[in-house]
């Protein structure tokens, strides 16, 4: 009995590390700026939610702030909707930058040039007036770098959440010469 525990406890471990472990090393990204490049040209992320009996995803525009170490993912919406019945929980989130499809006419293949970020982090939502303008103004700075105006009494209808990562990964694929 002692032996199939450990046997199963070692499984479990080796599948959590392959679970981690990116399959195709020369793609991926390990350097941070690199990374937060690709999360500052990205428009849209995807925002994944466990749910019964199939998971909840939702693409969302949002606004990227990076304090330090911490990197926090701005997001807003309307009054209701399915994706507050997540708050407080963990969601999962992918971004990705295309490039367009590619044909290899003497190899008769066809691939996409890519640059993407996954990860998770806790959903949560914002609630003082405060906190809501400063995530608004994340989203209109990371859609409008030069800056843009927007109607502030809007905070008083619009929900501001956000993820703060907590887990981040990414690779890319260029084309080949």
């Amino acid at each position: 009995m002692r032996v199939r525990l450990a046997a199963m406890r070692h499984e479990k471990e080796r599948y959590r590390k392959e679970e981690t472990a990116m399959r195709r090393h020369d793609r991926e990204i390990t350097d941070r700026n690199d990374i937060l490049d690709i999360m500052k040209r990205a428009s849209v992320v995807r925002l994944a939610f466990n749910s019964d009996p199939v998971p909840y995803i939702l693409p969302l525009n949002f606004g990227l702030e990076v304090l330090g170490q911490d990197i926090i993912l701005w997001m807003h919406g309307a009054g209701e909707g399915r994706k507050y019945d997540f708050l407080g929980q963990e969601a999962a989130f992918e971004m990705d930058i295309e490039n367009g499809y590619l044909y290899a006419p003497a190899r008769k293949s066809c691939t996409m040039p890519y640059e993407s970020v996954i990860g998770k982090g806790v959903f949560q939502e914002v609630t003082q007036e405060q906190e809501k303008l400063h995530g608004l103004d994340c989203l209109i700075r990371h859609a409008y770098p030069e800056g843009r105006e927007y109607q502030k009494d809007v905070v008083k209808v619009t929900r501001v959440f956000c993820l703060k990562v907590t887990d981040f990964t990414a690779k890319r694929r260029m084309p080949r010469p």
